[in-house]
């Protein structure tokens, strides 16, 4: 676990040049007043989500070293999801899976909604969802008796340096991401779920409790693990949105009308990737190495509008420039060549 000194000599680091922590402090004591408790996000832990992840990874056609003797327990349940991975076609099946895991509150209950999954949903998708809360069931009394014990430590440990880290940095991170993204904060509360295995970089839902986010974690440190709850965060935000919203991302659609779906997607995914390490970085803790700058595979996935990221993205961070300005950068670098989007 993380002490409180060493949080504080992680934050205080001086790497970044004097004027930059300077800037950064500034504003976070200023954008921390503007954001009011209830906005705050909860953490907390689900073991049936914890081992709908393992079964999940375990589907993989090569586990990590090691990965196969531990799952050897399931070795039927994960055919099962196998399978089930092949009939389920529609993102709303997984969506109505992971609700109803969340939803809870027991196995029983879980098992229970497999039966109740959204009319729209075609005859193949409602029966992988069944086998797939069938399987995760059958699975639980094995999970209770090999894997319980050790996983609920390590994620209550993980819970509890995550709600540490968040308490620091989302009062200075998540208002900039509301004011720069032109975002309405939610309507309920979010919980944020780590889970130690997961194939998903994210996965957003909501139950009668509010919104979620399951988060993977293995194998990244802290920060990082901040840094993909606040680009799940932003993804959250962008679905919930009231209608009548005028945010960044649906301004860029708007004016994007003409060119493909697909590409204005990847563009808008590629700018919440860059924007959710460069503003905890500017904003929260200077010396942080966002992803896009860390990772050479989540690098090339916003290689493509780098150039306007960089430019006119980061002007628009700094106030240099104003919505409309960066609206019209951001369209114009959708379709352009590699690397050559508008600037500022």
């Amino acid at each position: 676990m993380l002490t409180a000194t060493l949080l504080a000599a992680l934050f205080l680091a001086p790497v970044a040049p004097a004027e930059a922590r300077e800037a950064a402090v500034i504003h976070a004591q200023d954008t921390s007043n503007a954001f009011p408790p209830s906005a705050r996000v909860k953490v907390a832990f689900s073991l049936p989500m914890e081992l709908h992840n393992l079964l999940m990874v375990a589907t993989e056609e090569e586990p990590a070293p090691g990965f196969e003797k531990q799952i050897a327990t399931y070795k039927d349940q994960i055919t099962v999801y196998k399978e089930a991975r092949q009939m389920i076609v529609e993102p709303l099946a997984w969506r109505f899976i992971n609700d109803a895991i969340l939803e809870g509150p027991d196995m029983p209950a879980i098992a229970a909604r497999a039966t109740q999954a959204p009319a729209s949903l075609g005859a193949m998708d409602a029966t992988g969802i069944q086998k797939i809360l069938a399987a995760l069931a059958a699975a639980w009394p094995k999970f209770e008796k090999q894997d319980l014990d050790s996983r609920r430590v390590s994620l209550q440990k993980l819970r509890l340096r995550l709600e540490k880290l968040a308490a620091l940095f989302e009062p200075r991170v998540m208002p900039v991401i509301y004011d720069k993204l032109a975002l309405t904060m939610p309507d309920a509360p979010v919980t944020v779920y780590p889970v130690i295995d997961a194939l998903d970089a994210g996965v957003i839902g909501r139950t009668s409790a509010g919104y979620y986010l399951v988060i993977p974690t293995t194998r990244r440190p802290d920060m990082v693990i901040l840094e993909t709850m606040f680009h799940e965060m932003t993804h959250l935000l962008d679905s919930i949105q009231p209608a009548d919203k005028r945010s960044i991302m649906r301004k860029v659609r708007a004016s994007a009308k003409g060119k493909p779906a697909s590409a204005v997607e990847e563009m808008l995914h590629g700018l919440v990737t860059y924007n959710s390490g460069v503003v905890l970085q500017r904003f929260g803790k200077p010396d942080y190495t966002p992803m896009v700058n860390a990772s050479p595979s989540v690098g090339d996935r916003v290689a493509k509008y780098r150039n306007v990221f960089d430019g006119a993205w980061s002007d628009y961070l700094s106030g240099k420039i104003d919505e409309d300005a960066v609206v019209k950068a951001l369209v114009g670098s959708i379709g352009a060549p590699k690397g050559t989007g508008t600037s500022s």
